[in-house]
């Protein structure tokens, strides 16, 4: 009975060291994964950052594009208001000179 009793425990033991042989191999496993997935996270917040910051910076350009973009406006509509009148002007000198020509006679 005792060599069945150490051959079961000596079976046990090696059934314990290969359990621990396999968690140690599987911890080690995930102890990377782990790591790597550290490096990309970090790396994917590092690119998130840069963006959002570039993103800022466009922004701001457009801010300041809408300015002036707002004050061109102005100027085109003042140079309009400008077209108008010239062009009602015109129109009355025409008017004038069509209402001459009709009096003064032709060949």
């Amino acid at each position: 009975m005792s060599a069945l009793l150490w051959s079961a425990v000596g079976v046990c033991i090696v059934l314990v060291a290969a359990g621990l042989a396999v968690a140690s191999v599987t911890a080690l496993a995930f102890w990377r994964d782990l790591r790597s997935l550290r490096r990309e996270v970090f790396g994917a917040l590092e690119k998130l950052a840069a963006s959002s910051e570039a993103t800022a910076d466009r922004l701001e350009s457009i801010g300041e594009s809408t300015t002036e973009l707002q004050a061109a406006l102005e100027r085109l509509n003042a140079s309009v208001a400008r077209a108008r009148i010239l062009r009602g002007a015109v129109q009355d000198v025409r008017d004038q000179v069509d209402r001459i020509l009709s009096v003064v006679p032709r060949k």
